[in-house]
């Protein structure tokens, strides 16, 4: 579970303020023109089991990307062909409400997997938790719901971070890339670090950039030491390594 109870708190560093904002506004032109923005009521055409049971295991892989689940998750809640708006929600729910799993945190994994990130279980459980709602005939709460699959996968990031500092005797940590604007992302990362004695390295949100921008700054670098540029007609590699460099 976090470390405290979540509350809301308009004045606080939240991802992407401008995204949010441009994302309520959508969400009040819905209402405005009459709109459900939250169709909840769509048809279902697979679950997350149906799914995985229809491709092999070894090929989805193990483990997630926190990325990738946070659409998964928006999808489940709301039968959108996005899961972004579901954010909207975030500050008006409780971190706290729902216990939704933290993937390999158990005993039993504290040894073999005691750095790893896995939130494929996390997936099913959001699954789970609507269906079990709509079974119930119960309205489905989902500013909880955002806010407490944000908390289950910030406390196993920053949990096994600060501990992955701790076992190796670090003692600065750099948090960097787009999850790093994310609000409740960087007060559970500050709050955890300096319990440990760690201090952190993280840019205000509007410097936490995507790999694009990143993958752009390190060619900046390669470049201003003196290595040729490549040319405007060198066609997109998405596997390209950064150690190759193509002139």
């Amino acid at each position: 579970m976090s470390d405290s109870p979540r509350t809301p708190d308009e004045n606080a560093v939240d991802d992407l303020p401008e995204q949010l904002r441009i994302r309520r506004e959508k969400r009040q032109q819905l209402i405005d023109a009459g709109i459900e923005p939250y169709p909840v009521d769509l048809g279902i055409t697979h679950t997350i089991t149906q799914v995985r049971d229809a491709y092999d295991a070894e090929a989805l892989g193990p483990d997630h990307h926190s990325g990738d689940v946070v659409t998964v998750a928006g999808r489940v809640i709301f039968r959108r062909g996005t899961g972004k708006l579901v954010f909207v929600s975030l500050r008006e729910g409780d971190g706290t409400a729902i216990a939704f799993p933290r993937g390999l945190t158990a005993a039993k994994d504290a040894e073999r997997y005691r750095y790893d990130f896995s939130f494929s279980g996390l997936k099913s459980a959001v699954s789970r938790h609507v269906q079990h709602e709509q079974r119930m005939g119960r309205q489905i709460d989902v500013a909880d719901v955002a806010a407490s699959f944000q908390d289950a996968v910030v406390d196993v990031l920053t949990r096994k971070t600060v501990q992955a500092c701790r076992d190796h005797d670090v003692d600065t940590l750099v948090v960097g890339g787009g999850v790093a604007a994310n609000g409740r992302l960087r007060e559970m990362v500050l709050a955890r670090a300096e319990a440990a004695g760690i201090e952190v390295r993280i840019p205000r949100p509007g410097l936490c950039t995507d790999n694009g921008a990143m993958v752009a700054a390190l060619g900046a670098e390669v470049v201003a030491r003196g290595v040729a540029p490549s040319s405007l007609d060198l066609p997109v590699d998405s596997s390209l390594p950064v150690t190759r460099i193509v002139a």
